[in-house]
């Protein structure tokens, strides 16, 4: 019984230990979502400046975001690739919850957009393609309130609700002028900003 004991003692200190790793130190997945606001945020803001003639650049409106998706994955790899050079702690549930729920989130994300394109193009409505910036941010607040609940991070709560509010602010802008610039500050504020402090060790 007494070695029963002290087994069920270790197991829950085990996992104690697991729970309470990756909320120590930064999260390896701020750098991407940082990455991601910042290129994309950029996108945004430029798309909108040379559509209102704020930038006086003869640029197609598709090849901003081509050029953005074709920068993201350069420093995507260049960041993955460093990390893997680095030596880090062991990977705690934190770290693992924070990993599978926006891993999930991406693939929802891509799914959806390729699942609206195709209901786009059966329909024959090719506005239904703008409901891909609601997707997106309603994924993030899910990611966002998933990392909170697993990680016991109240300022996590506060960014899902954010990218909760932008989703639905951004269906009320569609069509309007002030889309993309909020379309662009929402990304700033959801990503790159909680991924930055995602970098700094936590007190």
């Amino acid at each position: 019984m007494s070695d029963q004991t002290n087994g069920l003692r270790e197991d829950i200190s085990f996992i104690r230990s697991m729970a309470e790793q990756g909320r120590r130190g930064p999260l390896l997945g701020g750098v991407f979502l940082a990455a991601a606001g910042l290129i994309y945020g950029g996108a945004a803001f430029l798309h909108w400046g040379v559509e209102t003639g704020r930038i006086a650049v003869g640029l197609p409106y598709s090849d901003i975001w081509i050029g953005a998706s074709v920068l993201f994955a350069l420093v995507w790899v260049v960041l993955f690739l460093r990390l893997r050079r680095q030596p880090h702690a062991a990977v705690g549930a934190s770290q693992f919850a924070f990993g599978s729920a926006w891993a999930a989130s991406g693939v929802g994300i891509m799914v959806m957009i390729g699942a609206v394109a195709i209901a786009a193009d059966r329909l024959n409505v090719p506005q239904m393609l703008e409901l891909n910036a609601l997707v997106a941010f309603a994924f993030y607040g899910v990611a966002w309130s998933v990392s909170a609940a697993l990680a016991r991070q109240r300022w996590m709560f506060a960014v899902g609700l954010a990218a909760f509010a932008i989703t639905l602010l951004l269906a009320f802008m569609l069509h309007s002028s002030g889309e993309l610039l909020v379309f662009g500050a929402g990304l700033l504020l959801t990503l790159f900003v909680p991924g930055i402090k995602l970098m700094l060790p936590s007190r």
